[in-house]
């Protein structure tokens, strides 16, 4: 917003009010050398009610905590109650919002469980899968993805990436979830790093001459990984030229997977 104000013998003087997208201007929290991490203390559930619970216990990293399950809002309650059988996806943030994710599984007092196993979907592509694995409980099992129609056979193919659940059903009735991501499986090394290399980190730009971030270092892309995405989206990114969709969709898959050094 312009805010302009007359002062006499007609001195025209215009605020302005200054914002910037340079990718330099987001704060440098550098989480892959963060020291976070936690513990969980389990409670099992009984067969078909959800009496279960997790504790967590956090370490490293800087206090104070938050915690949140699956795509729930984040807590300061360490504490996880009234849980069915399944397994959990659990999160700890610190202050300077580094987080750690681990696979939590609440059992069932009966011995039922599973466990699962995904492969890549490729990047726009929809070619992955989710098999699980019971283990105890009653056969036969029917399984149904996502609250779908439940078949016989334990794995879902032709999946794009994304979280997913399978719901596994013994013939007691018995019930356990498992929640899983299937990534693209797009790798830095292999996809991504050629792309930052030639149309990023040049001469002059984001190469270590100059006060800008230097993209020749991993840490400091994987640091900016979200703003690199938005900004190659956008066009806004590369400064000079321009990268091709296929370009655009690989930065954008590495990202969607977690940015990983891969």
């Amino acid at each position: 917003m312009n805010l302009f104000k007359i002062y006499p013998l007609g001195l025209l003087i215009i605020f302005t009010a200054c914002t910037s997208n340079k990718i330099d201007d987001v704060p440098n929290v550098d989480c892959s050398v963060s020291t976070l991490d936690f513990t969980a203390t389990l409670t099992d559930a009984d067969c078909g009610s959800n009496n279960g619970k997790i504790e967590i216990k956090g370490a490293g990293g800087e206090t104070p905590y938050k915690y949140l399950i699956d795509n729930g809002a984040l807590q300061s309650s360490a504490i996880f109650e009234n849980l069915a059988p399944g397994n959990y996806k659990v999160t700890i943030t610190d202050n300077v919002a580094c987080s750690t994710t681990k696979d939590v599984s609440v059992a069932s007092t009966s011995g039922f469980s599973a466990t699962g196993s995904v492969a890549a979907s490729g990047c726009k592509t929809t070619n992955g899968t989710f098999t699980a694995a019971p283990n105890g409980g009653i056969e036969p099992y029917a399984y149904s993805l996502n609250g779908g129609t439940s078949q016989s056979d334990a794995t879902f193919s032709n999946l794009g990436a994304g979280e997913y659940e399978i719901l596994i059903t013994d013939a007691t009735g018995c019930d356990f979830s498992i929640v899983k991501m299937i990534p693209t499986g797009i790798s830095y090394n292999t996809s991504v790093k050629s792309i930052i290399a030639n149309s990023c980190a040049t001469t002059g730009c984001h190469d270590g001459s100059s006060s800008q971030t230097n993209f020749t270092i991993f840490s400091n892309v994987q640091g900016k990984a979200a703003d690199i995405k938005s900004r190659t989206q956008s066009g806004n990114m590369p400064k000079d030229g321009s990268l091709t969709q296929a370009e655009k969709d690989a930065i954008a898959c590495w990202v969607e997977d977690g940015a990983l050094d891969n």
